[in-house]
């Protein structure tokens, strides 16, 4: 009896810490789910999470555009369209406060890849990050589309893109039509 009730002890302990380290797994990976997010807004979603700060979705951004560019652009663009989701995919759509025509981003997301495409109808104010590739081409670049993706070591540049869409895409679809035509320039 004297051993019995040590054993149980230990077996209540395990028990207790594997439900413990399960609960904290599966709050690790908060990736969003794309049912949960349609029609929210990106910084009221779920349970008033904020789409941008989900440790799962600020690391894949930081890992894509950089930390800098990820508190400057993406971050502090506030003005937001509700997002768009179906299947495993999502559009999240933000533009600059008082520059919703010339500065826009927008983060697509397809499973567990994420893209983001950035807008400027003119070369950014120097406080916001651009790659110095945009900034020294010639001839200048009135209106251009950044395009950030896994496996590109810098974004794609689509200068004075011919359609009038900017990042604001019509539906999910069409912003993976405009991503595979980008990525066929860059060929």
């Amino acid at each position: 009896m004297t051993f019995v009730r040590p054993f149980i002890r230990l077996i209540l302990c395990i028990v207790v810490l594997t439900a413990a380290a399960a609960s904290l797994q599966a709050k690790a990976d908060d990736w969003p789910m794309p049912a949960e997010w349609d029609q929210k807004y990106p910084f009221d979603g779920p349970n008033h999470a904020d789409f941008y700060k989900l440790a799962s979705v600020r690391a894949a951004l930081v890992k894509l555009v950089g930390e800098q560019f990820y508190r400057r652009v993406i971050l502090a663009w506030t003005e937001a369209l509700p997002i768009k989701a179906t299947g495993d995919s999502m559009i999240v759509w933000g533009c600059k406060p008082h520059g919703c025509q010339n500065e826009q981003v927008a983060t697509l997301i397809q499973g567990r890849k994420t893209t983001v495409c950035v807008y400027y109808d003119s070369i950014p104010a120097p406080s916001e990050p651009v790659p110095e590739a945009a900034k020294s081409s010639s001839p200048p670049a009135y209106a251009m589309r950044l395009w950030y993706f896994a496996g590109a070591g810098s974004p794609l540049i689509e200068r004075n893109p011919a359609d009038a869409e900017e990042c604001q895409f019509e539906s999910i679809e069409d912003a993976g039509r405009k991503l595979e035509y980008a990525r066929s320039l860059a060929q």
